[in-house]
């Protein structure tokens, strides 16, 4: 018996026909998706034959190393119409329902291990939906439900469905995949936001303080709607509702950021709550992002004394700043004197070290703020003041705070 050679690795398995230079030649082969070209070795002789014929010939699996190979097998879910579900035009707080016919494309059953979905405004499955096993070529539905929430232009949301292969007769699961389905509605809202969030950009600590920004409240499906309060839970964010303009069904609102109480560099995030009479969304949230560069920056930035720790201890800060600048005062705001510094003489510079005391353990827990009040000279001749601070914490051994 001859072999086939594809490639330059042996498949034995299928017979087949292969034409040579001077006769018919009967050799073995795999089935295989191999390539265009399958060489046939002889003795003296090596024939070439082009890929239509290979494919004539029923060449369909991947090749394998002197093993014969087996038929691939289908495995999976798929759905009958289409991955995603388009609702098309709907109003904020609707709830939607949809059920997506699912198919077993495979040759084995397969088992359903679980659901998950995108956000809280899709529920997929019901009560009666628990673990089930689909059979080969079999269909099921799944219901999915979905709510569009406060949405002001297009609501969406995914459930993906895990399963696995399940194997007869065996506890171990099979070959596992995943499925993901969508759905997905073009919002007409009552009113909309614009912009949709308030973004402050990086703000330059020496340079502000305050900042303030505005954003309207555009009627649009609720042509009269009505906003009666605008607040934050933010306690660096105020929002006020400005008077209206005559002709103008717009209400304009006014954000405040107050940056008066960082002293270190961050991502600030938070938003402004919006009361309306409208009855789909009595309440909108905004979203209002900043990123503050601080003028200083204090390493380290809190100090903490462990309870295993006695006596007088002490701790060095570093303070580097954004340009040369001088310590006009340090203070503490520790009661019964906890906290004490020393700091270098240098007059202007962008960077200083304090030499910082904190006193014994007492009855009580140390708790308090190291203020630093830095001089910046502006451009112009004049100062600009910045307060920097470090929190400061000397802890209790549990017994004593216990007691």
């Amino acid at each position: 018996m001859k072999t086939a050679v594809l490639d330059g690795r042996c498949c034995e398995g299928r017979k087949g026909f292969v034409d040579g230079s001077r006769r018919r030649s009967l050799v073995t082969f795999s089935d295989a998706r191999c390539h265009a070209e399958l060489t046939v070795r002889r003795i003296g002789l090596v024939s070439i034959i082009p890929a239509a014929l290979v494919a004539s010939i029923g060449l369909l699996a991947g090749c394998t190393d002197g093993e014969a190979s087996h038929e691939a097998k289908h495995f999976g879910l798929a759905v009958v119409d289409s991955n995603v579900h388009d609702f098309g035009e709907q109003r904020q707080g609707e709830e939607l329902a949809h059920t997506f016919s699912l198919v077993n494309q495979g040759d084995a059953p397969v088992k359903i291990d679980g659901l998950t979905t995108s956000c809280h405004c899709v529920v997929a499955g019901d009560d009666e939906l628990g673990p089930m096993t689909i059979a080969a070529g079999a269909r099921f539905p799944l219901p999915v439900r979905f709510t569009t929430g406060t949405a002001q232009v297009t609501a969406s949301g995914r459930v993906t469905v895990s399963y696995h292969e399940a194997r007869d007769g065996s506890a171990a699961p099979g070959q596992r995949g995943s499925l993901t389905l969508g759905v997905r509605a073009d919002i007409i809202p009552d009113y909309r936001v614009s912009p949709s969030e308030v973004n402050f950009g990086v703000i330059d600590g020496l340079a502000v303080q305050r900042v303030s920004r505005t954003f309207r409240v555009v009627p649009e499906a609720a042509t009269d709607v009505e906003i009666s309060e605008a607040t934050s839970s933010s306690s660096f964010l105020t929002a006020e509702i400005l008077p209206k303009r005559p002709n103008d069904s717009d209400v304009e609102i006014k954000v405040d950021l107050d940056l008066s109480r960082f002293t270190q560099s961050k991502s600030l995030s938070g938003s402004i709550i919006l009361s309306s009479d409208s009855e789909r969304v009595p309440k909108s949230s905004v979203p209002v992002l900043a990123k503050y560069k601080a003028p200083a920056e204090a390493r380290p930035a809190m100090i903490v004394v462990g309870s295993d720790e006695v006596g007088e201890v002490s701790r060095e800060i570093k303070v580097t700043t954004s340009r040369p600048a001088r310590i006009r005062d340090v203070r503490s705001t520790a009661a019964d004197d906890g906290v004490r510094t020393e700091r270098d003489d240098r007059q202007s510079a962008s960077e200083h070290r304090l030499k910082v005391f904190i006193a014994p353990r007492r009855e009580t827990a140390l708790d308090g703020d190291l203020e630093i009040e830095l001089e910046f000279l502006a451009d112009g001749g004049e100062s600009v003041v910045r307060t920097l601070r470090v929190p400061v914490h000397r802890l209790l051994e549990k017994g004593d705070a216990d007691e």
